[in-house]
């Protein structure tokens, strides 16, 4: 997007500056670079000069007609020309553009755009640039992370089941007794609601570790651990042939089924019966698991077709064709 903005900028400045030129009777040539001069000639050296002495030539004569020292009047006027012959030249990209303009003079349009294209582009340093993009990303990742954990524990405080099994333990332990008014009595349930549902992993608090900033921060680490991993896993798998440990089983299980590790944990704790079924069902090995899979989805067909909304839902669609 940036180049383009700059291409369309050096294009419409050309344009204009054509334009200028039709208007005035004028060569559009005499407003780029040094105009109907030669920067080599007002620095005083030739083309095959060193930067070294086109630098010591614009110090030479910058000191003598600089306006603070040189009272002549056209000091001011000589100082510019010298000052702009040295932008011209002190860049090595933009010298080697003006060697081809210099012998490629017939080119008239390309060497305007070439020109001005130059001239468009933004002179930012990329640095801070990258700094305050990675720092935007990390806060609105934070940012994301916080309202996502927010709403979680809204929608826990909220369901209706949870809030009676909360309502019992309250109950139970005495702590209900003790509160003195509706308000303390809601942030009891919430409370132990929120005991209950253990909200961690991908449904957890904002995690610094998560941010961009951080990755790219433990880049070096993480991609040296990773390599040390992967070498260890083919070394005892695959080379040695070794039988895989409970973690070898617990990672190509997540793997197989598309789980994130934050996932799985969520889900070996929501339902105790997930990690028994999946290590039951041998779900470390990549048919097995997609048998489970597609056993899941099977049963999940079943339960739908048995549900009395989804029943309502084929009736009304019998009854209103036009919809299905």
């Amino acid at each position: 997007m940036r180049t383009q903005a700059t291409t369309t900028q050096a294009a419409a400045a050309a344009v204009l500056l054509l334009l200028l030129a039709v208007l005035h009777g004028t060569s559009a040539q005499m407003f780029i670079y040094c105009g109907d001069d030669n920067c080599y000639d007002i620095l005083g050296v030739d083309r095959t000069a060193s930067q070294s002495e086109i630098s010591k030539a614009y110090r030479r004569q910058a000191r003598v007609l600089h306006p603070d020292r040189n009272k002549a009047e056209d000091a001011a006027e000589q100082f510019h020309k010298v000052a702009n012959a040295y932008e011209v030249l002190k860049d090595a990209d933009m010298r080697k553009e003006y060697d081809y303009f210099l012998e490629h003079p017939d080119e008239y349009y390309a060497n305007i755009y070439r020109y001005y294209k130059r001239r468009a582009a933004p002179k930012v340093d990329v640095m801070p640039v990258i700094i305050t993009f990675i720092s935007v990303i990390s806060a609105f990742q934070y940012f994301n992370q916080w309202r996502y954990h927010a709403t979680m524990k809204d929608l826990a405080t909220q369901n209706e089941h949870l809030r009676r099994k909360a309502k019992r333990v309250v109950l139970d332990d005495g702590r209900w007794k003790q509160a003195k008014s509706k308000a303390d009595k809601e942030a009891l349930v919430s409370a132990a609601v929120l005991e209950m549902v253990d909200l961690r992993g991908d449904y957890g608090p904002p995690s610094i570790q998560s941010l961009l900033a951080c990755r790219i921060v433990m880049l070096p680490y993480t991609i040296a651990q990773y390599v040390a991993w992967v070498v260890s896993w083919h070394y005892r798998l695959t080379f040695k042939r070794e039988e895989p440990t409970e973690e070898d089983k617990e990672y190509l299980i997540r793997r197989n089924l598309g789980l994130s590790q934050g996932k799985y944990e969520y889900l070996c704790e929501s339902n105790p019966g997930f990690r028994a079924e999946v290590w039951a069902q041998h779900c470390w090995d990549a048919a097995k698991a997609k048998k489970y899979q597609q056993n899941q989805e099977m049963e999940e067909r079943r339960r739908l077709l048995k549900s009395t909304k989804y029943k309502q839902y084929k009736r009304w669609l019998k009854a209103n064709p036009e919809f299905e």
